[in-house]
């Protein structure tokens, strides 16, 4: 008897999700590719620091004190920049920093100035490439798998 749904259809359906995921890690790597040849560099000064502090937690030692801690994040950081034709902006970076620098490179996109990169960080960061990572795991090698095996 022959199964009801071909092994070929199970395969594909349950790694579609992971192609998707590996489309757009390759997405996002070609975006930033494309965004930091035609991007215009600049300085933007930093105007503030905003403290990025991790939930804080109950400790107990083994001799009985307890207390809580505080794991640092680091700082994002609220920046100006002058574009090209002089207008400013204001941005906030979208990564943090460990220490508080006064300057930044800015680079931003000359069709819309508030599409930035502060100090070579761009939307997404490495998350482009553990979408890719696991978008090879879960959806290319199950299917290279089964039309090699």
């Amino acid at each position: 008897m022959e199964p009801l749904f071909p092994h070929s259809l199970i395969v594909g359906i349950l790694s579609l999700p992971g192609l998707v995921f590996f489309l757009f890690g390759i997405k996002e790597i070609i975006d930033e590719y494309r965004f930091k040849q035609e991007a215009i560099l600049t300085k933007g000064v930093v105007v503030r620091a905003i403290s990025s502090k991790y939930q804080s937690q109950s400790v107990e030692s083994s001799g009985g004190t307890s207390g809580t801690t505080e794991s640092a994040g680091g700082y994002l950081l609220l920046v100006e920049y002058t574009t090209s034709t002089g207008d400013i902006y204001s941005t906030k970076s979208k990564q943090t920093f460990g220490n508080i620098p006064e300057t930044v490179t800015i680079g931003y996109s000359p069709n819309d100035a508030t599409d930035i990169m502060v100090d070579g960080y761009y939307k997404s960061g490495n998350g482009k490439f553990y979408r890719l990572f696991l978008g090879f795991l879960l959806g290319v090698l199950p299917v290279l798998a089964y039309c090699f095996f």
